[in-house]
């Protein structure tokens, strides 16, 4: 399943982990928009994110450790 971590750059304390099924992500302009079947589901503005990375608990590769 997609899942993607954002990282806020004001530290860890904000940073969010989504996951859906049909997740996608698009970078337009000044935001980062994830998508689902239904259309937009969350949005941030590009200024506020460190990073943003794609991790997907079931595929092969390093766990995710909180």
């Amino acid at each position: 399943m997609p899942a993607y971590l954002i990282r806020h750059k004001g530290g860890p304390s904000g940073d969010a982990l989504i996951e859906d099924p049909h997740l996608a992500l698009a970078c337009t302009g000044e935001w980062a928009v994830f998508t689902d079947d239904k259309g937009a589901s969350f949005a941030i503005p590009a200024h506020q994110v460190a990073s943003i990375e794609r991790i997907d608990p079931d595929s092969e590769g390093p766990a995710l450790e909180g």
